[in-house]
């Protein structure tokens, strides 16, 4: 190493120094002992690299001879700490006929069909009745009581209960009638509304807080009724126009009220926020996707309308009720004539009367619904002309076999 050192620091020393400092003989002495120190380097160099290789060799044949390490095994994962996929969504099963009730005088083609708690409120639309229906055991309805009036009950073609009151559209009345339900065993009248104009051949009452709104297809309208007084109600306003014309079908949400008008083949948006004053505030009209249209119902900023007459159930999207567009439609041979329309979840669910069959829409995407099952069933949906869906069940009225069918809907809908 001090051989390396010395060799260095005359070659920068030749390299620093000026071409003509000290002898030319002085200069050549020094080139010559550069050149031996350069000779001596090398010979060191070559002997330690013979020691090295021999010192390697024997540590070779000295040291055991070391195997490469396995690799340890990989644990398998702890079921608990591994954290599983999420579950797909279990395709819903079947639909089921879970109780049916017949009677051909009380349940005489039942035209609406109403559920709040225990009981179904079944308008007998030919026997001219209100019928109740014990529903606290689905599979074994039992009828508790019946009201008919020939008059005030006139072929009654919808109901709806709010409270202790059970309204009915008495069509061929023309009127109105308010029924006492709040002992189911025993209701009673409470009070009616006749009027040849303004009510004239009512399809469907709806009734939220002190008002009544009913569709009043003879005259084109929706009236709003004030029933605050239930034993005396009367007429708070009335919205007359084309574009209510022939009025089947009424559904209300906030201030506003949507009806299916069938001669007009729109589905037309009422302002309902000062009762005394209801107007016309858009329509959208679409032959042949609402030619006819004869009900609806809403779930969110979408309202859901069926026509018999053209077999159409089409989307029409509300989020702007003075501008209602058809967002979407179906047509199916599986829903050939379809009458009654209800919503939950992200199922909407038709009645077929000409095929005795319900029919179970999915519109999970509103821009393309698609047919998601049916049920058929000759006896038990016979000529099925209602519907009323709640949480678990679907209350069908079968106007051809006179009764109320009960379909389970629990196991479909706990799956979305």
């Amino acid at each position: 190493m001090k051989n390396l050192l010395a060799v260095l620091l005359l070659l920068a020393v030749l390299w620093v120094l000026p071409a003509g400092f000290a002898n030319a003989d002085a200069r050549q002495d020094l080139l010559q002992y550069l050149q031996e120190q350069i000779i001596i380097l090398k010979a060191k160099v070559a002997e330690l690299q013979i020691q090295i290789e021999q010192l390697i060799k024997q540590t070779q044949q000295t040291s055991p001879k070391q195997e490469e390490p396995t690799p340890a095994p990989i644990p398998k994962p702890i079921a608990q700490a591994e954290p599983s996929p999420p579950e797909a969504p279990a395709l819903p099963p079947s639909l089921a006929i879970v109780g049916s009730l017949a009677d051909s005088l009380n349940l005489q083609a039942p035209h609406s069909v109403f559920v709040a708690g225990n009981y179904a409120y079944v308008a007998a639309t030919n026997a001219h009745r209100l019928t109740i229906v014990d529903i606290s055991n689905p599979k074994t309805p039992a009828i508790v009581s019946s009201i008919g009036d020939p008059i005030l009950l006139q072929t009654p073609k919808s109901v709806f209960v709010n409270g202790r009151y059970a309204y009915v559209a008495a069509a061929s009345a023309n009127r109105v009638t308010i029924v006492d339900v709040s002992d189911p065993a025993s209701p009673v009248v409470a009070g009616t509304i006749v009027d040849e104009e303004k009510l004239k051949t009512p399809r469907q009452v709806v009734a939220a807080g002190n008002y009544a709104y009913v569709a009043a297809q003879g005259t084109d309208r929706l009236t709003v009724l004030d029933v605050s007084n239930p034993a005396s109600p009367t007429i708070a306003g009335s919205a007359k126009s084309t574009k209510l014309k022939g009025a089947a079908a009424v559904a209300i949400s906030g201030t506003y009220a949507y009806v299916a008008a069938a001669d007009a083949n729109s589905v037309t948006t009422v302002d309902i926020s000062n009762p005394k004053e209801p107007f016309v505030a858009g329509s959208v009209v679409h032959t042949p996707k609402l030619e006819g249209v004869e009900s609806v119902a809403l779930l969110g900023d979408y309202a859901y309308a069926v026509t018999s007459k053209t077999d159409y159930m089409t989307v029409v999207d509300v989020s702007h009720p003075t501008a209602p567009v058809v967002a979407s439609s179906l047509k199916s041979s599986q829903l050939a004539d379809p009458v009654a329309v209800g919503t939950l979840g992200n199922y909407v669910y038709v009645v077929d009367k000409a095929q005795n069959r319900l029919g179970v829409i999915d519109v999970s995407d509103k821009m393309n619904p698609v047919i998601f099952t049916t049920l058929t069933d000759a006896l038990r949906l016979q000529g099925a002309k209602s519907l009323f869906v709640s949480a678990n069940y679907l209350y069908v009225g079968a106007a051809n076999s006179h009764r109320l069918t009960i379909v389970d809907l629990f196991s479909l809908e706990k799956n979305q």
